[in-house]
């Protein structure tokens, strides 16, 4: 299939562990008119790829790595046709089953697709697949930031898991147990929580025992306000995909890996500062 390119979309993305990257800002607002798709690789081994939308090119600043996203890109209300093809091709990452390549949308709503399992699967049942997620518009708290999650994470997400936030502080759970597919709702954050000579977790845990977990450095902490990349971003919600490594199960697959990926990886998280919505 050949697909023609349009519109003006930015690949930013932070991926809080493995590849670096830009924030954006999003402003999750309500328009009844159009509705919004955003699109995250969370495909450790399908390398890096070009995504359509009804034969139309999104990610026109370059292809889409594993752990990075597009910006949202305005569609019309109704259903659409999805295509990921390996980045400079026109071949189709093989395996993603067709129902997943058509998705609806309602009018202001925003809906991240993610690309999750593997070319080359750990697990049998861990093939490629698009999972959609119906994003929640959110407001941030007075002198906070809010979070809220995504589990796309096939082979170590495959039972409820929770996520949490752990500073000096203390450790906060955000939310109700996941299973993959399923989004929490945006959770406000106060910046007391936080400071600018701490080390800030976000953490995976089922059972108890932590799959993945991504710190924040000083580095990325602005106390007094919203800088690029940093927290408490006063202004924002920080989104967090939970996603499969190509050693997400007890055992690393025989590669090889793309992308600076290892054999030790086993999950981590993707995520993106939008600005604040409603």
């Amino acid at each position: 299939m050949k697909h023609s390119t349009l519109g003006i979309v930015a690949i930013l993305a932070i991926t809080l562990a493995g590849c670096g990257g830009g924030s954006v800002g999003n402003s999750l607002g309500l328009n009844n008119n159009h509705g919004y798709f955003r699109f995250v690789n969370g495909s450790a081994d399908s390398g890096s790829v070009d995504v359509y939308v009804d034969g139309n090119k999104i990610n026109t600043n370059g292809p889409v790595a594993y752990g990075e996203m597009t910006g949202y890109e305005q569609v019309g209300v109704g259903s659409h046709t999805i295509a990921v093809d390996a980045s400079g091709t026109q071949t189709a990452i093989a395996g993603i089953p067709t129902a997943s390549l058509t998705q609806g949308v309602n009018g202001g709503s925003y809906v991240s697709l993610v690309l999750v399992g593997e070319q080359h699967p750990t697990v049998v049942t861990d093939t490629p697949n698009i999972v959609a997620y119906v994003d929640t518009p959110y407001s941030t708290p007075s002198g906070g930031f809010a979070v809220n999650f995504h589990n796309a994470a096939p082979v170590t997400g495959t039972g409820t898991t929770t996520f949490g936030i752990t500073s000096a502080t203390g450790t906060q759970q955000l939310g109700a147990a996941l299973n993959v597919g399923g989004v929490s709702q945006p959770v406000g954050i106060p910046s007391t929580f936080i400071s600018p000579s701490e080390t800030v977790s976000f953490t995976a845990t089922p059972s108890n025992t932590t799959i993945a977990a991504v710190s924040l450095t000083p580095s990325q902490i602005d106390a007094s306000g919203c800088a690029a990349n940093t927290l408490p971003c006063n202004s924002g919600n920080l989104s967090l995909y939970f996603i499969d490594g190509p050693a997400a199960s007890t055992a690393a697959s025989a590669g090889p890996y793309p992308d600076g990926i290892t054999a030790s990886q086993t999950a981590t998280f993707a995520g993106l500062f939008d600005a604040n919505g409603q």
